[in-house]
Order: structure tokens, then sequence, then C-alpha cells
């Protein structure tokens, strides 16, 4: 995979106001992603160097669009003779030896009315990057070749800079995430939970771990399921666990490379399994006595008014298994089965 700067270049007139000397460079400009830079203007190089591009920093493999810019040059009342403009450039890792600049030639594209002024361009120059991750530095300037008297001679050289003050952009290139996850979600069926997740993308995936703990502390494996490898297009998964533990379960989602390299889904997932599903309250509504069926173990009962106040609290068991409420007034109450590891909520219906 290749990052690529596609650089399309387009020509921009700018009026000369100032009397020139012989003959040079007067004015240079390029365009990155919409963004307008001026290199040099009238003899100054602008203030530029160390912007960053716009957009950066970059996601492994996206396109840096340079899609304008031009080479002005003048020669001052036919006393000078300009041959030809050039844009060299450079590409390398922020902190390593800057490579030797490589030249992209200029063709001669119009001259500017009547003041002698000249404006290069070209277009379908391609600047090919690695795809290693990074900090980027490119490096600018124009160059022209010609001759400061009105001969025909190109035996001189006017340019911006070819050293510390070459006209710098920034920007960072990130490597692709291995996958991209759309959802992941679990949902309590019964004894059961089901549990899936989606992706958007997938680079080099083997497959996919879910694991679920009790205590966020120790962990098992509930089950793995085979990535698509590669894939440009959403997927979806689901796996049912089929063993899950009384009371609150905890899931985890990790997505694992070819290569053995793992990433986790950055939140974790929980499913609520009630202490016993088959119990039921009864008679409801009530005025004296409600029954709990369906008990299999120890558990308490607290009922609340609706504001969460605590009314009454009583334990039940498989035989015994009733809970008074005469004592309290007529009106909608929640009702609370709890044992070591989960919880039922009901709503109870007292009538006087």
């Amino acid at each position: 995979m290749i990052n690529k700067i596609y650089i399309t270049f387009l020509l921009f007139i700018t009026t000369v106001t100032a009397t020139m000397a012989a003959a040079g460079i007067f004015r240079t400009e390029i365009n990155i992603n919409n963004v307008n830079y001026v290199m040099y203007d009238n003899n100054t190089v602008q203030g530029t160097n160390g912007s960053t591009i716009s957009g950066s920093p970059f996601a492994n493999a996206a396109s840096i669009i340079l899609n304008g810019g031009f080479n002005k040059t003048f020669k001052d009342g036919g006393a000078g003779n300009i041959c030809s403009g050039v844009l060299a450039y450079r590409v390398y890792l922020v902190g390593s030896t800057p490579p030797a600049f490589t030249d992209i030639n200029l063709p001669f594209v119009s001259n500017d009315g009547g003041n002698n002024n000249q404006t290069w361009g070209t277009t379908g120059a391609n600047i090919s990057l690695p795809n290693s991750t990074g900090d980027y530095r490119i490096d600018f300037f124009y160059r022209a070749t010609g001759s400061n008297s009105n001969s025909s001679a190109c035996n001189e050289t006017f340019f911006q800079s070819n050293s510390s003050n070459n006209f710098t952009l920034l920007y960072s290139v990130q490597a692709p995430l291995p996958v991209i996850f759309s959802s992941f979600n679990v949902v309590p069926e019964g004894q059961t939970v089901k549990i899936d997740w989606a992706t958007a993308q997938e680079i080099n995936n083997a497959y996919f771990e879910v694991d679920r703990s009790k205590d966020l502390q120790t962990w098992e494996n509930v089950a793995q399921k085979e990535g698509a490898g590669n894939s440009k297009t959403g997927k979806n998964y689901s796996i049912t666990d089929f063993n899950p533990q009384k009371g609150t379960n905890y899931y985890r989602l990790t997505q694992v490379d070819a290569d053995g390299t793992r990433s986790m889904f950055p939140r974790l997932r929980s499913a609520v399994l009630e202490v016993n599903p088959d119990i039921v309250l009864y008679p409801n509504p009530s005025d004296e006595v409600v029954r709990l069926s369906g008990i299999n173990e120890d558990a308490n009962v607290t009922i609340m008014d609706m504001t969460g106040a605590l009314k009454l609290e009583k334990k039940v068991t498989r035989n015994d298994n009733t809970v008074k409420i005469s004592t309290l007034a007529a009106g909608t109450y929640v009702l609370r089965v709890q044992d070591e590891t989960a919880t039922k909520i009901m709503k109870i219906v007292v009538n006087k």
C-alpha cells in the first residue's frame, strides 16, 4: 500500500507592482488540500516554514493533494532572459537525514501581459511515499535559469532557497487500524446471553475472542470467531454464551491479527441474569400477604416505595415464601428479590 501526494499545478497570475532589475523569480505559490500557500514573494521567503498541512494527521494510505501552484519569473524591460522553471522537493521522516532534492521541470505556460513576467507550470507529477507511520517533512523551493543580460544565454540560476530557508510543510501518517469496530452489544435471553458485534473494516484479521468475567479480575474464554481477513465492507458477527453466571456478567472483545498482534474493543459490556426468571409474585394486587413461587435458595426481599424509601425487609426460602404487607399503605411499591449473586425487581400493588 502506498501513500501518494498527487501534484496538479494550476496557474495563478499576479500583477507585478515593483520595478525589478535584470531577471529572476518574483512569486511562487502552492495549493495543498485547497489551502493556498505563498512560498516566495518580491524577494522575501514567506513566514510559512513549519506549517502543518491542513487535515494532518492523515490515516495511512490517505492522499495529500497538491492542487495548485506556479513559478512566476521576471525579465525587466527585456534586459534579462529566463529559460526554465523548476520545482525542487524532498520528503523525509522528521529527525532523519534529508535526502537530495528531486526536480520537477516546469514548462513555460504564458507571458503576463506586457510586464515581461512569465508563469511556469506542469501537471501529472506524482510523489510516492512509503506506508510506514511517522511524522514527515516536505521541503520545497523553486528555481529558474537564465541570464541577467538580454542574450539568449541560460548560464545563471535564480532561486528562492535551497538551504535552511526552504518552504517547509509538516504532516503525520498514522497506521490504519487492523479492525474498525462499528458496534459491540450483549443482550440477556433467558438463561443465555447473545453477543454480537460488527466491523466496518478488517486488515489481516485472523479471529476474535470473547471473554467473560464475574469480578473483572478473572476472565474465561467464551468463544473464538474467525475474522474476515481483509475486508473493506461491513461484517456482522454473533455468538451465544450458554453458560453465563447468575448476576452481572462482564464481556470483553479482542481482535487478533494473523501475526498474533492483539487489540481490544475499548469498552466492556455487561449483562445481568436474574436470580430465577421463574419466580412469580402472587397475588398482585394484594392487601395482606404476597407469596413468591419458584424460590430455589435463600433470598432477601425488600419493599420500597416509589421514592426509594425502604418500607419492609424479610428473608424468604422455598419453604417460607410469604411476605406480610398489611402494614403498608395503599399504593404501588417496588419489591426486590436478591440472593448472593443477582437481583430481580418487580412492582407490587397494595390495596386497602
